[in-house]
């Protein structure tokens, strides 16, 4: 399973989007609005206060050996976030 898949099944999960709604955005080559805090934060975005993020596992690349591995994330939707 790659993050994309991982990401989706959380999002219909945790009620983000149905599956029809994924199918729908995926289709159009879209992925949904849902990211790490890291990557909201390139975007000039930061979780609102007390909000605490979806935690799962996503996959991440050793620099050294060129591996992947789990790594534990928490991800925030577009409704739980604000500029910075």
């Amino acid at each position: 399973m790659n993050n994309l898949q991982r990401i989706c099944e959380v999002c219909i999960l945790n009620g983000i989007y149905t599956p029809d709604e994924l199918e729908a955005l995926l289709t159009q080559g879209k992925t949904p609005d849902v990211h790490t805090k890291n990557y909201w934060k390139k975007l000039g975005k930061v979780p609102k206060p007390n909000v605490d993020g979806i935690e799962t596992r996503l996959w991440k690349k050793d620099k050294d050996s060129e591996q992947f591995y789990l790594i534990k994330s928490k991800l925030y939707s577009s409704s739980m976030v604000t500029d910075a």
